[in-house]
């Protein structure tokens, strides 16, 4: 389970890396895009709206990789067996003595 977990938890960093990256890119592209002439503006105006698309696209597969992480421990937490009884048997016992 630990290596598992690892390997989510690298892949959530690289998540957030490349989610900054992309949003530094579509801001970069939005200034430019304003910044732009009216008749400049018509041709980068497709590739804005793709850009922004595909950041919704990444951020979508990026929450829903989370959640399922999110709930794949949840449900191994929930199944787990309620540890109280052991610890309480074992702090009786040693106090016991």
């Amino acid at each position: 389970e630990k290596s598992v977990l690892d390997e989510q938890g690298l892949r959530i960093a690289e998540n957030q890396e490349n989610s900054q990256k992309n949003r530094r890119k579509l801001a970069e592209s939005t200034r430019n895009f304003k910044k732009a002439s009216p008749e400049d503006k018509s041709s980068l105006f497709n590739a804005l709206l793709k850009g922004y698309q595909e950041e919704v696209d990444n951020l979508t597969k990026r929450a829903k990789f989370g959640e399922n992480a999110f709930l794949n421990i949840y449900q191994k937490l929930y199944e787990a067996p309620d540890p109280y009884p052991a610890l309480a048997s074992v702090a009786v016992s040693s106090s016991a003595t």
